[in-house]
């Protein structure tokens, strides 16, 4: 499982955190799986959905994490900790500035994002998504035609390629 999903996992993060932080995140998410190995269900997909599942919560706790690590740093003052306000807005700044990609798919509800992100870079199919959210296949589609649009609007405005053209074209 690791050898064959692996290059997937580790893209699909470097999308959303960029290199510096891709290898230790792919790490946990195998680490995650290992441990939950048990409650995985075969019967209800293959493993690269649930991977993909787990990936997006690792995603999720990253950012709640560094969320809280910057409002510490501003929280503290300079005589109990050095000032590297700065130097942490500037690797956060660089990140998000990374791409204008990201900028757009930040503008995404979170539902949305996800469902578009396991589309384009998880190169699932609709069934799959269903599968690794727990939500109906109607619901995916939905999600999937919203997050389009406002990409496609978004994205137009900064001069950049379709999302049409980023998730290879649409499934039936």
């Amino acid at each position: 499982m690791f050898e064959r999903h692996l290059g997937l996992i580790h893209r699909f993060i470097v999308v959303r955190v960029g290199a510096g932080d891709a290898d230790d995140l792919t790490a946990e998410v195998f680490l995650i799986a290992y441990r939950r190995r048990a409650d995985f269900d075969g019967l209800r997909g293959d493993t690269r959905g649930w991977l993909l599942g787990i990936a997006l919560n690792v995603l999720r706790n990253h950012r709640r994490g560094r969320r809280r690590m910057l409002a510490m740093v501003r929280r503290l003052s300079p005589e109990t900790a050095p000032d590297r306000t700065a130097e942490i807005n500037a690797r956060v700044d660089a990140q998000a500035a990374g791409a204008r990609l990201n900028a757009a798919l930040d503008s995404l509800r979170a539902d949305e994002r996800d469902v578009f992100l396991l589309t384009a870079w998880g190169e699932l199919g609709h069934q799959e998504i269903a599968l690794a959210l727990g939500i109906p296949i109607g619901t995916v589609k939905s999600r999937l035609s919203r997050a389009r649009t406002k990409l496609q609007a978004r994205l137009a405005e900064a001069g950049q390629p379709s999302p049409v053209e980023l998730t290879g074209g649409t499934e039936t």
